[in-house]
């Protein structure tokens, strides 16, 4: 951590972090020739050392609430810093970024669809220019399903039964791309649902 300057004039003031463990006095953040630290007024100022936090006799719940609420505080204090570190992470690990994002949107389906919503309505040129993009990447990376899809399309009408809920077929789906007259008549809802369970069990 780089060290501010040694002229205490120059620093910015303490932020309270009121009293989050219940020690019955009030907790400040710092900065100080140590970098940031924390500091009670009935205590001497202390660093997150282990030594330290054991000095003072505090538990590991306490420092757990402590240090969420200097995070809670620094985030709030460090907005463009905190966009940076998200986008810098974002680009180092897009499979963990993907697979968080998955789970998500698994769990809060209807927000995210109203998310998605909001986001077409407000950018519909932008909207139009990444379905394009994706239909070019998808098609390019899975050309058998592209071939096997418009081979369904020409010389087999969709069912009007989905064959696993019993509602309005809309959908032909492929077990197997390879055999593109093999297909199963679904609705929207049941085909998705299969696809998901096939990309968990992968």
């Amino acid at each position: 951590m780089r060290l501010p300057s040694a002229d205490a004039s120059a620093w910015p003031a303490p932020a309270s972090l009121g009293d989050p463990i219940g020690s019955g006095a009030p907790w400040l953040l710092c900065l100080t020739t140590r970098g940031l630290v924390v500091m009670c007024s009935d205590w001497t100022t202390t660093g997150w050392g282990r030594s330290e936090m054991r000095r003072i006799g505090m538990t590991i719940e306490e420092k757990r609430v402590l240090h969420r609420e200097y995070m809670r505080v620094w985030r709030a204090n460090n907005p463009e810093r905190v966009r940076e570190i998200s986008r810098r992470y974002k680009i180092s690990h897009p499979d963990i970024i993907r697979k968080a994002l998955y789970k998500w949107r698994s769990k809060h389906r209807e927000i995210a669809v109203e998310i998605n919503r909001r986001w077409r309505e407000r950018h519909p040129k932008e909207n139009r220019e990444s379905q394009i993009a994706s239909i070019e990447k998808w098609n390019a990376k899975y050309p058998e399903k592209v071939l096997a899809n418009k081979i369904a399309q020409r010389l087999i009408p969709i069912g009007s039964v989905c064959e696993r809920c019993g509602g309005i077929a809309k959908h032909r789906h492929h077990p197997n791309y390879s055999k593109p007259l093999e297909v199963i008549h679904l609705c929207h809802n049941c085909h998705m649902l299969l696809h998901r369970s096939m990309e968990v069990g992968k």
